[in-house]
């Protein structure tokens, strides 16, 4: 890791319904991802920030926040929403350091995450933050995957194929046309 790298800030936001115990709360979280280019290449870390923000937005967004073992799971077996499964009791730290993990997981090669700050409405815009000296978590899950899965037990899409079935229109400017030798005044 470069010394000389710029750190970058990126604030996102995404909402969530939570379940704790019987109770399910419409949520909306804030989240600060502090991260360094781990190399020079500048399409390496264009591909890493893709790639982070493709999860936040499809896998995160409009999800289901849920306790492993949780006995709703079985409920929302039917439903398309994607659920989050925590290893503990679903709160902001919680979320925070298992975010951290995957996070760091998915871009490791591109991008090295330094910290992230979390907060919600239900948990009172109360900021948590993560870092790389206090984000231990006892078991492998898969938070440590380089894919895109948010819970163990549910089939998701690789990157390739996330790829392929990306076709977003993307246009670029061309130079060029009528107008082109026209002075503007």
């Amino acid at each position: 890791m470069s010394t000389n790298s710029p750190a970058v800030l990126w604030p996102a936001q995404f909402n969530c319904s939570l379940i704790h115990n019987d109770f399910i709360y419409p949520n909306q979280y804030n989240i600060s991802v502090s991260m360094i280019p781990a190399g020079r290449d500048e399409e390496l870390f264009k591909i890493g920030f893709k790639k982070l923000k493709c999860f936040i937005y499809d896998y995160l967004d409009n999800s289901i926040l849920i306790k492993e073992q949780h006995p709703l799971i079985n409920k929302l077996i039917s439903i398309k929403n994607n659920t989050i499964q925590l290893p503990n009791n679903t709160n902001d730290l919680i979320l925070a350091t298992v975010l951290f993990h995957k996070f760091s997981a998915i871009l490791k090669n591109n991008i090295i995450i330094t910290k992230i700050t979390i907060d919600s409405r239900v948990g009172d815009h109360v900021k948590y933050t993560v870092n790389t000296s206090n984000h231990e978590l006892d078991k492998n899950a898969w938070w440590n995957n380089n894919g895109v899965e948010t819970n163990d037990y549910d089939t998701f899409p690789s990157w390739d194929d996330l790829y392929k079935l990306n076709t977003k229109f993307e246009p670029k400017v061309v130079l060029g046309g009528k107008n082109e030798n026209r002075s503007v005044r």
